[in-house]
């Protein structure tokens, strides 16, 4: 998998030694390298249908990153100054991550299936969106 986005790899990267764009959804793309004509290609599971579940601020995370926890813990206490509650989901087992709402299935930030971040965020970063979604709320 890769992307133009951040924590990614570029797909010119894979292209460069052979693979080919196999599918696209959102940010991500799908990266394959052909080794017999026989081969399947690989799809993605669509995460998008994932994104409807969660209501109010979510943040869905892995062990996968060790910054995690500092961002998690930024976030929650960020969310309750702010006054309202963050539910926070850990990730465990493969057909967890698989499921997740997001590409970059170790780490999203979604709020009424809307997706705020899939990566590693920052307390300041948190604060920011907030302010622009208070914003956008008026």
């Amino acid at each position: 998998m890769s992307s133009n986005g951040p924590w990614m790899a570029f797909k010119n990267i894979f292209e460069k030694i052979g693979f080919e764009l196999a599918e696209s959804l959102g940010r991500f793309e799908l990266m394959y390298k052909k080794f017999n004509d026989t081969v399947i290609l690989p799809k993605f599971i669509d995460w998008t249908k994932e994104q409807s579940k969660y209501k109010g601020w979510n943040l869905i995370y892995s062990d996968q990153c060790p910054w995690h926890e500092k961002s998690i813990t930024g976030l929650k206490h960020c969310a309750l100054e702010y006054g309202f509650e963050m539910k926070i989901k850990k990730l465990k087992t493969l057909k967890e991550a698989q499921r997740a709402p997001s590409g970059f299935g170790t780490y999203t930030l979604i709020k009424d299936g809307k997706t705020f971040g899939n990566h590693y965020l920052s307390r300041t970063r948190f604060e920011n969106i907030l302010k622009q979604e208070l914003k956008t709320e008026k």
